[in-house]
C-alpha cells in the first residue's frame, strides 16, 4: 500500500501486477510479465531500459499506465492481444521508432496524446481526453470499444493510416484531420466534429456528422485527395471554408441544411453530386467540376470556371430540386453548359448562362422541365454563343410559361438545330445582347424547328 520510489522499476514473472499507490515516483519503467500490468507515477515516467528488459510486454494481457504529468514511449509496447491505456496529466509522446502494439488503445487524461510512429498496430482506438489527439498506425484502426467508447475529445484529432480508418463507435472533437494513403469510413450518426481537414490518397473517404459541418483547416488546409472520391453527410448546414481539390475524384455532399462556400473557397473534383435538402450556394468563380448531378429539395445556385455537365454522378443522375430554382453558370470562352441528362425543377425556374455554349452531346437532349426557363449563351463577351444540339438530339422542354433563348455576344452567334435533329420551342423568345451582331435560327436539310402555338 505504501508508495515506490525509484530511478527504474522492472516487473518480471507471471501474474497480476497493480501498483497505482499515488505517491510511486519512478523514471523509467520496464516490464516483461505474463500478467496483467498497472502502474501509476506521480510525475514524469518512461517507458524504456531497465537491466535488460526493454519497453513493456505482457503475453497479450492489459496494460496501463498513468503519469501524474508526461508519459514518453521510449521503447516498444506489446500487449498483443490485450489492451492498452495511456493516462497523462500534461501528455503522451513517443520517440520515433518506438511503437505501441495491441487489439486495442484507451486514452485518457487531461494533456496532448502524440503517437504517431507508423510502425503503430492497434485494432481498435478509444479515449476519452481533454487534448489534442494524434494518432499514426501503419495498418488501420477502428474507432470502438477499450473501456471508453468511442473516441472524444475537446481538442483537435488527427488520424493517420496507410490502411483503412472505421468506426463502430462515435468520435467528437473541435476540429478532425484525416491523414495517409489509406480509406476512411467514418459514418457513425453520432459523430459531433465542427471542422474537417483531409489530405489522402487515392482511396475513398466518407464522414458523417451529427450536426453543422465546416470544411476548413486542422493543420491541414481544406480536404485534398489524389483522386479519391469524398462524401460529406451532415444534419445540419455545410460550410466549404477552405479549399476542396479531389483530382480525379467525386465529391458528394449530402446535407440536411445549406450547403454555401466562403468567398475565394473553391470546389474542384471530377464529379459533384448533391443530395439532402436545402439551399445550395456554390458560386465561387473558381468552382471546376466537370460533372454535376443533384436529386436535392432546395434552390441550387451553382458556378464554374469553364465547362460543366449535367451527367450522372454516382447513381444520381441530372439535376432534380423539388420545385426550387436551379441556376447554373459557367464561365470563359470555354464555359459550355452541357445536357447529358434532364434537369427537372417542377414548378421553379431553371436559369443557365453559358460563357460560351449550351449544347447536348449526341444521344442526350437540352432537357428542361421547369415552369419557366432562360438559356443564355454567349456571356463572356469574347466568346461565339450558341444554344444547339446535333447528331438526332432535341432540344426538349416542358415549360409551362415563357422559355427565353438569348446570346449575349457580339460575335456570330445562333440558336442551331443541326444534323437531323429536332426542337420544340414553346412561348419562345429569342434576344440578343449586342444588336449589331445579329442571332440565327438554323435548321439544315431534315431538321425541324417547330414553334407551339403562343
Amino acid at each position: 500500500t505504501g508508495a515506490l520510489t525509484a530511478a527504474s522499476l522492472r516487473l518480471l514473472g507471471n501474474g497480476a501486477a497493480t501498483l497505482n499507490s499515488a505517491g510511486n515516483d519512478v523514471e523509467t519503467f520496464a516490464a516483461n510479465r505474463a500478467g496483467v500490468v498497472s502502474f501509476r507515477d506521480a510525475d514524469d515516467l518512461a517507458v524504456g531500459t531497465v537491466l535488460g528488459t526493454v519497453g513493456v510486454v505482457t503475453a497479450g494481457s492489459n496494460a496501463a499506465l498513468q503519469a501524474g504529468t508526461t508519459l514518453v514511449i521510449d521503447d516498444d509496447v506489446n500487449v498483443g492481444a490485450g489492451s492498452l491505456t495511456l493516462d497523462a496529466g500534461v501528455a503522451v509522446t513517443q520517440v520515433a521508432g518506438d511503437t505501441v502494439t495491441g487489439a486495442g488503445l484507451e486514452l485518457l487524461g487531461a494533456g496532448d496524446v502524440t503517437l504517431t510512429d507508423a510502425g503503430n498496430e492497434i485494432a481498435t482506438l478509444a479515449g476519452n481526453t481533454t487534448g489534442n489527439v494524434r494518432f499514426n498506425d501503419g495498418t488501420g484502426f477502428d474507432i470502438g470499444t477499450v473501456g471508453t467508447v468511442g473516441l472524444t475529445t475537446t481538442g483537435d484529432i488527427q488520424l493517420t493510416s496507410a490502411g483503412a480508418i472505421t468506426q463502430s463507435q462515435l468520435l467528437a472533437a473541435a476540429g478532425l484531420e484525416l491523414l495517409g494513403a489509406g480509406g476512411a469510413t467514418l459514418s457513425n450518426a453520432g459523430n459531433a466534429v465542427t471542422t474537417l481537414a483531409i489530405d489522402k490518397g487515392g482511396a475513398a473517404v466518407s464522414y458523417r456528422d451529427s450536426d453543422a459541418l465546416t470544411v476548413g483547416t486542422v493543420n491541414t488546409v481544406g480536404l485534398r485527395t489524389t483522386g479519391g472520391s469524398v462524401t460529406l453527410q451532415t444534419a445540419g448546414a455545410l460550410l466549404v471554408d477552405d479549399d476542396i481539390d479531389l483530382g480525379a475524384g467525386n465529391l458528394t455532399l449530402n446535407v440536411v441544411g445549406g450547403i454555401t462556400q466562403g468567398p475565394g473557397k473553391t470546389i474542384a473534383a471530377a464529379g459533384l453530386e448533391l443530395l439532402g435538402t436545402g439551399a445550395t450556394t456554390l458560386t465561387d468563380a473558381g468552382n471546376d467540376i466537370d460533372n454535376l448531378a443533384a436529386s436535392r429539395a432546395g434552390v441550387l445556385s451553382y458556378a464554374d470556371a469553364d465547362e460543366v455537365r449535367v451527367s450522372t454522378v454516382n447513381g444520381t443522375s441530372g439535376i432534380v430540386s423539388g420545385g426550387n430554382d436551379v441556376t447554373l453558370t459557367s464561365r470563359g470562352t470555354a464555359g459550355d453548359i452541357i445536357f447529358d441528362d434532364l434537369v427537372n425543377v417542377g414548378a421553379g425556374t431553371g436559369t443557365f448562362v453559358a460563357g460560351r455554349d449550351i449544347r447536348s452531346v449526341q444521344g442526350a437532349a437540352v432537357d428542361v422541365a421547369a415552369a419557366s426557363a432562360s438559356l443564355q449563351a454567349g456571356a463572356d463577351s469574347s466568346a461565339t454563343g450558341t444554344i444547339g444540339v446535333t447528331g438526332g438530339d432535341s432540344v426538349e422542354t416542358s415549360v409551362t410559361g415563357t422559355l427565353a433563348l438569348s446570346t449575349d455576344t457580339a460575335g456570330a452567334s445562333a440558336i442551331v438545330v443541326d444534323n437531323g435533329a429536332s426542337a420544340t420551342l414553346t412561348d419562345l423568345v429569342i434576344t440578343l445582347a449586342d444588336t449589331s451582331a445579329g442571332v440565327s435560327v438554323v435548321a439544315n436539310t431534315g431538321d425541324t424547328v417547330t414553334m407551339a402555338a403562343g
